[in-house]
């Protein structure tokens, strides 16, 4: 359940005519507000519920930014704004600076700032009033914060579409790095991936720091080999730690063996499942799954079990499973048996992994 926490002076009067409109002088707390930023718009709407004329935004009492709305009502953004970031907190104190034209489109030039600490990030929206970004950009990674400095720069065509060579850029103190790069071509009207890339893995993070590498082909598919690789706590370089090949054909699936990476994979979650894929990317025959204990760098299996050979990707007979419950943290398996259909059949056992005991029984009968 939400905290509800009530301040002295949020908020403003609705019409008298219940249809729930804003009317008048409000001050609003951002939306993305939370307990310890104390984030709030001020400014007015018109008898039609529309934000109209300056609004000012504020951290605690102290004007950071705002900036103008239409006055005919239409609730468009115009001229000059110092706005917020999306995901704004404590540790992500980032505002976003440029112009709208009268249509309230975004135009020239936007700056990324860092508040007291100035600018870091940008580039330029088309003239014409398209919102498209033209140019060179530095553009901050989704989960950007003040402990998670990735950023990636590179440029757009004249139609918004990344083009040329792309870098991924990491921060953390003083030290700045390149841990990411590729080129971006345009065919058919998209952009598209070509030749050699390393670029960060969606599981990327600040403690959790992966990469993928491999090549895609002039038509933006994976092909040929793609290396997993991972910098470890307190490592200077990034170490591969998986991967596996894709069909040459062009057609993004993998096959032969690979070692992937568990979906929960973190600092304390570091568990692979290695295997084998059939010429159409189903897995087949014995998987594995292992487990470095606290990034020891020593890989040792603690489960696994087969898929049948027909390429139905059904798993069939013993299994060791990973408890779904162990979110941070390994901790129990589930032992028991798959039947020829994929199924899961009789007493299923939970062991606590690291005292190799067991914990309890499920039955699937």
């Amino acid at each position: 359940m939400k905290e509800i926490i009530n301040y002295q002076g949020i908020g403003g009067s609705y019409d008298e005519e219940g249809n729930q409109k804003k009317i008048g002088k409000w001050v609003e707390l951002f939306e993305g507000f939370w307990n310890q930023v104390v984030v709030t718009l001020i400014g007015q709407y018109n008898m039609n519920g529309m934000k109209v004329g300056k609004w000012d935004i504020l951290w605690d009492g102290s004007n950071i930014g705002g900036g103008s709305y239409d006055e005919e009502g239409n609730s468009k953004k115009i001229g000059n704004w110092v706005e917020l970031d999306e995901g704004f907190h404590m540790q992500k104190q980032v505002l976003h600076q440029g112009s709208y034209n009268k249509n309230g489109m975004k135009v020239d030039k936007w700056d990324i700032c860092w508040y007291y600490k100035g600018q870091f990030g940008g580039g330029s929206y088309d003239k014409e009033g398209n919102q498209i970004k033209i140019g060179y950009w530095v553009e901050l990674d989704e989960k950007f914060s003040y402990y998670f400095q990735l950023t990636q720069r590179g440029s757009y065509d004249l139609n918004g579409r990344k083009a040329g060579r792309w870098e991924f850029i990491y921060r953390q103190e003083d030290k700045i790095k390149t841990i990411g790069e590729g080129v971006y071509n345009v065919k058919e009207g998209n952009q598209i991936k070509i030749g050699r890339w390393v670029e960060t893995d969606e599981r990327f993070s600040r403690f959790n720091k992966i990469t993928n590498s491999g090549s895609y082909n002039i038509n933006g598919m994976k092909v040929g080999r793609w290396a997993i690789l991972y910098q470890g706590e307190n490592k200077v370089e990034f170490e591969q730690i998986g991967g596996g090949s894709y069909d040459k054909e062009g057609n993004q699936i993998k096959i032969g063996e690979w070692i992937e990476l568990d979906e929960k994979f973190a600092k304390f979650y570091q568990v692979t499942h290695q295997g084998s894929y059939n010429k159409n990317g189903m897995k087949v025959g014995r998987w594995d799954i292992m487990y470095n204990d606290y990034g020891s760098g020593i890989y040792q299996q603690i489960g696994g079990g087969s898929y049948d050979e027909e390429g139905n990707q059904k798993k069939i007979g013993r299994w060791v499973e990973l408890d779904e419950k162990s979110k941070h943290y390994v901790k129990g398996s589930l032992n028991g048996e798959y039947n020829m259909k994929g199924q899961k059949v009789g007493i299923w056992v939970e062991k606590d992994i690291e005292l190799n005991e067991n914990s309890g029984e499920e039955s699937d009968n």
